[in-house]
């Protein structure tokens, strides 16, 4: 995840009533050192988590009554990520890489070739 992806989650939880503490600014309209630190110590934790698994536990968080802590974070975005990640599928072989001789010949001499092309194995 970003870290513009992550602000988007922050944002939900600093603008709530007992998140005031981390949207402070200052006088150029700037977040201050405290919600800067605050908020780069919860990406460099949260980071690995897929963007909306992280928007979706920052608006359920966002619902209630207190500021979470990173491990409450880190527990619910355990639970909900694998939703988010895409499991990579097999690549199917197309073609295949003929055996070298040389090791043929060996697990022949061995007792162990078997020509799988036919029906024989």
């Amino acid at each position: 995840m970003t870290q513009s992806e992550f602000a988007k989650g922050w944002k939900l939880l600093v603008l709530q009533s007992w998140g005031w503490r981390y949207r402070a600014l200052n006088d150029q309209g700037q977040p201050t050192e405290e919600t800067k630190t605050q908020m780069d110590f919860y990406y460099a934790k949260l980071n690995w988590a897929h963007p909306h698994a992280w928007w979706s536990v920052a608006d359920l968080y966002a619902q209630g009554e207190v500021w979470p802590s990173v491990s409450a974070l880190k527990r619910a975005l355990q639970s909900v990520n694998h939703r988010y990640v895409t499991m990579i599928a097999a690549q199917p072989v197309e073609t295949y890489e003929p055996m070298p001789e040389e090791l043929k010949a060996r697990l022949i001499s061995m007792g162990t070739f078997r020509d799988l092309s036919t029906d024989d194995y």
